[in-house]
């Protein structure tokens, strides 16, 4: 084996994008291709590579000669299937409103694969910092680490409980060793730092460090089996998701998930009670954030879930909280017991959401919602909290409120029910005939649709952890419903206000297009549309 050649890696620029290289020399072909000036990193040693790393290069010249096979039988568009392009429209084929149905994005007037280009454009976001540097101690004042803690659980762990009970004291001991360098305890708590600083309105300057410092730590994070490594992935994926970069949130929490699997296989006799509640706590977490990616993006077929998927916890006793008295809004923000069950409740119903999408059939008979089926939904929503009357209004201060956190669940409600009734108002679009088997269903379909965007509205907000699927699922309604009113058996249905509903949605939309170059070619179509249906 040439290992003089194989243990070069790639050159800096595929490096920087993370972009296969065939490592040729002088330029490589995806640097000749683009006309960039192709580098690559001088070896520090010729020391002859370890038995390990050499296992490592082999490794790697088998998956590259494997890929190589692959690439020339493959169709040539990468992401979605070919046969998808040359099938017809078919309103039975839709089970789901997403971008990444080309049946629906054909339905709207769009490319059949728009959700590969919008996956494509976020290839060429802004690339992370770069890890490379001595590692320096970060101070942070005790004041300052308090108000990090207090902004993380009020904005995100309220979201995505990842931490452990005793996460503060960690923190704190994190702290006062000054982020021992090579630990993953370390890594966490700079992420949540991290994070914190993400969140704050102003900065302190320095704060990109805590990151390049967590980064650096990566490679350790990478290699340990262990729960605080699976968290520090989960973190890692939630500092990307409140950016708005769904593809390296799904990089991320891809790796959580299959380090999570591995420490579920592994039946230890070390492990306690408290930490086994805290894998499977994590293992939803991760399912949270994965669903809500893929549910947009054709990414690769996720790994099938275990036959018996880890129980929800029972309790939230394990879980990190923060105390109320530290916070600036303790009269707002959600105790304990109201993260644990509305976390509790988003699972469940995305699970539902998840089963019935694999259960439709797409094999041309169309879909319509059972008796059954709604009742059981109805059933599902007996169980939600009792909560004051809320018209959807956006939430101005930093606090995710219990109010703005059931008003999401609500919204991702909504959005399901608007799945189950498409189908029939699908095939009227495509028709245009007023079927009258199908009609009934239609205002349904609308009513849920006005829900649907009034809740997703009053949660988008900029930094946060949910606000780019959102904005991806009230794109895809908004362009239904402007193609429901060029239909002239179905504007009669449309609810007047529904054009009014979409200007403020543009408007929320606005708030966080900047983040993400997908959101902001969304926000483009979505406002040219919206102009020409409110034009002259």
């Amino acid at each position: 084996m040439n290992t003089s050649r194989t243990i070069i890696s790639a050159c800096e620029q595929c490096r920087d994008r993370r972009r296969k290289c065939d490592r040729g020399r002088p330029l490589c072909s995806p640097c000749a291709q683009r006309n960039l000036q192709c580098t690559y990193r001088q070896r520090a040693s010729d020391a002859p590579p370890s038995p390990l790393v050499q296992e490592l290069i082999s490794i790697r010249e088998r998956l590259d000669h494997i890929t190589a096979v692959v690439d020339t039988v493959r169709p040539s568009n990468r992401f979605i299937p070919e046969s998808y392009t040359r099938t017809p429209l078919r309103a039975c084929g839709i089970t789901d409103i997403n971008l990444k149905s080309p049946i629906l994005m054909q339905m709207v007037g769009l490319s059949p694969d728009l959700s590969s280009r919008l996956y494509q454009m976020e290839e060429c976001s802004e690339s992370p910092p770069e890890t490379g540097g001595d590692y320096m101690p970060l101070d942070i004042p005790e004041t300052t680490s308090t108000l990090i803690l207090r902004i993380f659980h009020d904005r995100v762990h309220i979201w995505y409980p990842a931490l452990h009970a005793t996460f503060t004291d960690k923190f704190r001991e994190a702290i006062a060793r000054g982020f021992t360098p090579s630990s993953t305890d370390s890594c966490l708590s700079l992420l949540v730092v991290s994070i914190g600083f993400l969140l704050l309105d102003r900065p302190p300057r320095g704060a990109p460090h805590h990151l390049k410092a967590a980064l650096s730590m990566l490679p350790t994070v990478l290699q340990e089996d262990s729960v605080t490594s699976v968290q520090c992935l989960v973190l890692f994926s939630i500092y990307y998701s409140c950016l708005a970069r769904p593809r390296q949130t799904h990089t991320y929490s891809r790796l959580a998930s299959l380090r999570i699997r591995t420490l579920m296989r592994i039946q230890s006799a070390e492990k306690d009670q408290n930490e086994w509640r805290l894998i499977h706590q994590l293992y939803w977490v991760i399912f949270l954030i994965q669903s809500e990616i893929r549910a947009h993006f054709p990414l690769s077929p996720e790994e099938r879930r275990p036959n018996l998927p880890p129980p929800l916890p029972a309790c939230e006793e394990y879980i990190w909280t923060f105390p109320a008295e530290a916070s600036r809004y303790s009269g707002l923000r959600l105790s304990p017991t109201e993260v644990f069950r509305y976390f509790r409740q988003e699972v469940e119903l995305q699970k539902i959401m998840d089963n019935h999408a694999n259960a439709v059939s797409i094999d041309g008979h169309l879909c319509v919602p059972s008796a059954d089926y709604r009742l059981d939904l109805l059933r599902w929503c007996k169980w939600w909290p009792n909560a004051p009357r809320c018209d959807f209004a956006p939430n101005p201060s930093d606090t995710t409120t219990p109010s703005e956190r059931l008003i999401f669940i609500k919204a991702k409600y909504y959005a399901h029910e608007m799945s189950l009734y498409f189908p029939p108002v699908a095939r009227i679009m495509t028709t245009g005939r007023a079927d009258p088997e199908l009609l009934p269903y239609c205002p349904l379909f609308f009513e849920s649709m006005t829900e649907f965007l009034a809740a997703s509205s009053a949660c988008i907000r900029p930094l946060s952890p949910k606000s780019w699927p959102l904005c991806a699922s009230m794109f895809s309604v908004a362009l239904i419903a402007l193609r429901a009113t060029e239909t002239s058996c179905l504007k009669v249905l449309v609810r007047p206000t529904l054009l009014s509903s979409l200007v403020g949605t543009l408007e929320r939309f606005k708030l966080v297009k900047s983040t993400s170059p997908s959101l902001a070619y969304m926000w483009q179509i979505l406002n040219e549309r919206l102009q020409k249906a409110t034009g002259p």
